[in-house]
């Protein structure tokens, strides 16, 4: 009598899993959903871990829409904050946005292109003249974490304290939102915490360098503590730059170093393309700073083409199959067959 009772508690869960699936009212994206609740997260999770994300994505639905906006996944949100750029919408976000578009122009740049030059000459010298065979090794993204936090942080020791702990967080954010001890997404957590603290120290320093008249272009978070609107109230609250300023060193972590290493590899086998970005360079030096740095389309096309992908959520009803569905979670990503041919590796469209 008990083998039995147990027989059919596990087999109610089956039956009701099953029946839900075909009852469903709604019509649904292609595909399958998978698992309730985890949905395709851990067929994601894996796909990310062994660099086959596009084809995993390839495989299941492409999205157009235009009634989409950005929303990361809770682990993102919880790691980078509620009041990042990405997790805004409407007002918000263009007030967030326009704050720090006000720092980033040409004006602003060059007192930061110098060391940031240097920065990428040293990281060249140090880890790729000389070798005939060029490496992508794991001390690459550190370069944009140098780079990036020149721009907000002055005092290179500060700085360096942080690589750790921005790295451990980007660990966790493509890990199972579990937070419990020992488990990667708590140790992402605790670095959030400590990184967020650090920051908090800095805009407090910052608030009194300001004080004291210090310029208020010097760097990012000077920038952003000194904007003020008609009204001479702060256009941006201390939370938001904390997550942004979080974001902005995140969201980049890579970016710089995988760059760096399609731009060596496309050089390296293509004289042509290297030609004309060296043409571009040299008659840039003839021209005036800004313009120098405006003018430089073909560089521009190159850089494009490494536009990373980024999860989308649908607000409000979106058509499939003339039928609606809310809150859908989808992964958008730019076109990649021209980074695909230039880079030499082909692209099947029809994956």
């Amino acid at each position: 009598m008990n083998t039995i009772f147990a027989v059919l508690l596990l087999l109610i869960p089956v039956f009701v899993l099953l029946t839900w699936r075909e009852r469903s009212p709604e019509r649904v994206p292609p595909g399958s959903l998978e698992l309730p609740l985890i949905g395709q997260s851990l067929g994601l999770l894996r796909a990310m871990r062994s660099n086959t994300a596009e084809e995993w994505l390839h495989k299941r639905i492409r999205n157009d829409s235009s009634s989409i906006v950005n929303q990361q996944v809770k682990s993102v949100e919880a790691i980078l904050g509620d009041s990042c750029i990405l997790e805004l919408v409407g007002e918000d976000h263009k007030r967030v946005r326009d704050a720090f578009m006000s720092f980033l122009k040409p004006e602003s740049w060059k007192q930061f292109i110098e060391n940031m030059d240097e920065e990428v000459r040293n990281h060249l010298e140090m880890h790729w003249q000389g070798t005939s065979d060029g490496i992508a090794t794991d001390e690459d993204p550190y370069i944009q974490h140098n780079l990036f936090s020149s721009i907000w942080d002055r005092k290179r020791t500060r700085r360096e304290k942080l690589a750790d702990d921005f790295r451990c967080m980007i660990e966790g954010m493509w890990s199972i939102p579990v937070d419990l001890p020992f488990m990667r997404y708590n140790r992402s957590l605790k670095s959030s915490a400590r990184a967020q603290k650090l920051l908090k120290h800095l805009i407090d320093e910052n608030r009194e360098d300001l004080k004291l008249g210090a310029s208020p272009r010097q760097d990012l978070i000077t920038c952003l503590l000194s904007i003020r609107d008609e009204e001479n109230e702060k256009v941006v609250s201390e939370k938001e730059i904390i997550h942004n300023v979080m974001l902005i060193m995140v969201a980049g972590y890579g970016t710089s170093s995988v760059l760096l290493t399609f731009l060596l590899h496309l050089f390296a086998n293509d004289p042509a393309i290297y030609a004309v970005v060296l043409q571009e360079q040299e008659e840039s030096k003839e021209q005036t700073w800004r313009t120098s740095v405006m003018g430089r389309p073909y560089q521009d096309e190159i850089h494009m083409e490494s536009c990373p992908g980024n999860f989308e959520t649908v607000p409000a009803d979106l058509r499939w199959l003339q039928e609606s569905r809310k809150r859908y979670r989808v992964w958008w990503i730019s076109d990649s067959e021209g980074l695909a041919d230039f880079l030499g590796y082909g692209h099947d469209t029809n994956g």
